[in-house]
């Protein structure tokens, strides 16, 4: 068990362009003359509903829904961003821990994938893995990915596409994979500024990337690209504000203005929600407040919402049940791995699973996000209710 501990130790706590811009005509801005109303929301119900990943459920008792060890070799790991391709819903794992060390690269990754749509019961996950059934980690030719350089996001166009950290999560790069995930070919360095992790919807023919910059020290910014153009690094644009009531899409990223704030932003999932009329939500963790929070807009440049607490570590049950609460501040839960009983849990990486989502009426939505917890070193598949009010 000594190099599970190393392990997690290791994982602890862890381009040049023009200034050329592009007007969009039609949108507004929050002054008095363009008069963009701010929609609001608001998050109730939120629970866990079972362990995704992992052998053995400590809170509930009995094995894990996908016994991920014995099935997998997979011991533990994080995130869990998710996307369509090729009829499937794949799921992006970060730093992940085999069960015997030398089998993966240190801190690998892997990837999962379901055809699974009934959350209620345990969604099923199989693993892209080598010919003796054991999970593979992906690899991006000249790209380092060790502790704290994972898969960030994906979408599917033709082609998967999916966008990693590296460099100690101070730089992203996007790959491309003609095989589902079995194998990557490296397409372009995306950003070491404003984007270094990233969330990508995909709305008709127009990707958006929303992302942040500096980990757990970042507001939000949003980029968006032509589908047909991923590929190309020069065509993408920055939105940079407003002339007016137009909005402005700079090539120069250091031209971006952010989005929303504070400046905490780490893991963050945007998606546009069909189960919310297309209103854009935003979940990502924060430090203060403390916990998982959510907003809304009508587009994805705003104006968003304030901010909603969707999951707090304490009211929501999380610390004491399925997140550990350290043996130095007291004993009331056993869901802690080996050797880590004095080792606080911690909520991050809130990634949606948008394909659970379902309408409950005209202004609220059922909705499905994984969460990580640290201690256990694990994913948790969550459930919560999000209500919108003047989104019109």
């Amino acid at each position: 068990m000594r190099w599970l501990l190393a392990m997690l130790a290791a994982c602890a706590a862890p381009a040049e362009s023009t200034n050329e811009v592009e007007p969009d005509g039609g949108k507004t801005d929050d002054s008095h003359e363009c008069a963009r109303v701010t929609p609001e929301v608001s998050a109730s119900g939120t629970a866990r509903v079972h362990q995704l990943t992992g052998e053995d459920d400590r809170e509930r008792g009995g094995f894990a829904h996908n016994r991920t060890l014995s099935r997998f070799g997979l011991w533990g790991t994080d995130l869990g961003a998710s996307f369509a391709h090729a009829g499937r819903t794949y799921f992006l794992f970060g730093d992940s821990i085999a069960d015997v060390e030398g089998t993966n690269p240190k801190c690998g990754d892997a990837i999962a994938y379901t055809t699974d749509g009934d959350p209620t019961n345990g969604i099923d996950l199989e693993f892209v893995v080598d010919g003796n059934g054991h999970y593979t980690s992906p690899a991006v030719p000249g790209t380092r990915l060790e502790c704290y350089e994972v898969p960030l996001d994906g979408i599917s166009a033709g082609s998967m596409y999916v966008w990693f950290s590296t460099d100690t999560m101070t730089r992203s790069v996007l790959a491309k994979s003609d095989d589902d995930g079995a194998s990557f070919a490296f397409v372009h360095a995306l950003s070491s500024l404003h984007f270094v992790n990233v969330s990508a919807v995909r709305d008709g023919d127009m990707l958006y990337l929303f992302g942040s910059g500096r980990y757990r020290e970042s507001e939000v910014y949003v980029a968006r690209v032509p589908v047909g153009e991923i590929e190309d690094r020069s065509a993408y644009r920055f939105y940079a504000g407003f002339d007016g009531c137009d909005e402005v899409w700079s090539s120069a990223e250091d031209a971006a203005v952010a989005i929303f704030g504070p400046a905490c932003v780490g893991e963050l999932s945007v998606h546009r929600e069909p189960a919310l009329g297309g209103a854009w939500v935003a979940m990502y963790n924060c430090g203060e407040p403390r916990g998982v929070q959510t907003r809304v807009a009508r587009g994805p440049t705003g104006p968003w919402s304030e901010q909603a607490s969707v999951f707090e570590p304490w009211a929501n049950e999380g610390y004491c049940h399925f997140m550990h609460a350290s043996y130095l501040w007291g004993n009331c839960d056993a869901v802690h791995d080996p050797g880590r009983e004095d080792e606080w849990g911690g909520e991050y990486g809130p990634y949606v699973v948008e394909s659970l989502s379902r309408a409950i009426d005209a202004d609220t939505a059922e909705m499905y996000f994984v969460l990580s917890t640290w201690n256990p070193y694990q994913t948790m598949l969550m459930r919560t209710e999000i209500s919108v009010a003047h989104l019109q």
